[in-house]
C-alpha cells in the first residue's frame, strides 16, 4: 500500500464509465468504456477498493463518486466496522478484473477489492475473506410473447428458450469467472465476455440467445426495469429438473461462493468486519432489492459461522 507506514487503508472503486446514455441501462457498458478514476484529496484518509464492472445492480453507475449496487454495501458495511480504518475515511472505488485482482492487492494499489470472485479464484497468492454471498448458475433469456399476442410481421422476435433441448442449437455468452464460465454449456455455441452487461449488449443486439452468469449477477441486471420487462431468469437446475434424463454438465448444477479480496495486513480485521455485518443482517439487507427479481429466489445468506479467516495467511 502507499501508505503502509501509517497503517491506514485506502478505498478505491472499480467502475468503468462508458455505458452509454444511448442504452438507457445504468451500469451497462461495451467492452471499450474508459474507466474514471478520480484520485483522493488526501491519499492518509481514503480506502481503496477494487471492484468488477460494470456489474449493474451489485456494482454500477458511471461515476466513481457515485457507484451503487449491493457489493457497494457489502463493501461499506464491511470498512465501517474495520478499526484500522479512519472513522471519517473516503472509499475510493477502480475498476479491477479476477485476472488482475492479485497484483493490484500485492502491490499496494488496492486494499480490499470483491466484485463476484468465486472460491475458484480463491489462491494463496493474496488474502480472501469470506464467503459473503451464495449464487447458483443460470440463464438470461428472452421473454416469451404473451399468448395473445400476434408476432409483427415487420419485426424480428427472438425465440425464448424454455427447455434443454431449446438450447442446443442456441448462441451463448458467458460470463467470465461465472460458474458456467468453468464448465461444459449444452449449447451449440458459446463465447466469453468480460461481464454481464456486454453480454446483455450482444444479446440484445442479435449476436446471442441467451447469457450464461452466475444467478446474482443477472438478478442485479434485471432490476432496471428496462430489462425486467425483456428478459427473464432460469436456473440450470430447474431446466434439468424438468428433464427425466438430462445431458447437462454437473458444474452447472452445483453452487459457488463469493469472497473478497484483502491486503494481508489487514485481511483479520476485515472478516471481523465482515462477520459483524452478517449477524447484524447488514449483508443480507445490501442484497434484498434483488428480490423483487420476478421468478427469481436468492440462496440462503451466509451465517456468521461460514466467514473465515483461513485464508489470511497468504503472502500479499
Amino acid at each position: 500500500m502507499a501508505t503502509k507506514q501509517s497503517h491506514q487503508l485506502r478505498f478505491r472503486l472499480l467502475v468503468p464509465i462508458a455505458l452509454s446514455a444511448a442504452l438507457g441501462v445504468s451500469g451497462c457498458s461495451g467492452g471499450d468504456d474508459d474507466v474514471a478514476v478520480e484520485e483522493p484529496a488526501d491519499p492518509q484518509e481514503v480506502v481503496t477498493i477494487g471492484g468488477s464492472m460494470p456489474s449493474p445492480g451489485l456494482i454500477s453507475d458511471v461515476d466513481p463518486t457515485q457507484v451503487s449496487g449491493a457489493e457497494v454495501d457489502v463493501a461499506t458495511n464491511v470498512t465501517e466496522r474495520m478499526t484500522t480504518t479512519p472513522p471519517d475515511a473516503q472509499l475510493h472505488w477502480v475498476p479491477t478484473t479476477a485476472d488482475s485482482v492479485a497484483d493490484d492487492i500485492t502491490s499496494g494499489e488496492l486494499d480490499l477489492a470483491l466484485g463476484q470472485f468465486s472460491g475458484d479464484e480463491v489462491s494463496d497468492e493474496i488474502a480472501w475473506v469470506g464467503p459473503y454471498a451464495t449464487v447458483e448458475a443460470a440463464v438470461l433469456v428472452h421473454q416469451p410473447l404473451p399468448e395473445d399476442t400476434e408476432e409483427p410481421a415487420d419485426v424480428l422476435v427472438p425465440d425464448s428458450l424454455e427447455s434443454l433441448e431449446d438450447f442446443a442449437d442456441a448462441s451463448v455468452c458467458v460470463v467470465t469467472g461465472s460458474i458456467a464460465a468453468g464448465t461444459e454449456l449444452p449449447v451449440d455455441d458459446s463465447t466469453v465476455e468480460p461481464t454481464v452487461s456486454e453480454c446483455e449488449i450482444g444479446m440484445r443486439s442479435g449476436r446471442y440467445d441467451a447469457v450464461a452468469a452466475d444467478d446474482l449477477q443477472l438478478a442485479g441486471l434485471l432490476t432496471e426495469p428496462a430489462m425486467a420487462g425483456r428478459y427473464e431468469l432460469l436456473l440450470w437446475s430447474d431446466l434439468a429438473d424438468d428433464e427425466e434424463e438430462p445431458d447437462v454438465d454437473e458444474g452447472l448444477l452445483e453452487s459457488a461462493q463469493y469472497w473478497m479480496a484483502a491486503n494481508a495486513t489487514y485481511c483479520a480485521d476485515a472478516a471481523a468486519a465482515l462477520k459483524a455485518a452478517v449477524d447484524e443482517g447488514s449483508v443480507e439487507e445490501a442484497f434484498a432489492s434483488l428480490e423483487q427479481v420476478e421468478g427469481w429466489e436468492p440462496q440462503q445468506p451466509v451465517a456468521p459461522g461460514d466467514i473465515t479467516a483461513e485464508h489470511c495467511d497468504s503472502e500479499a
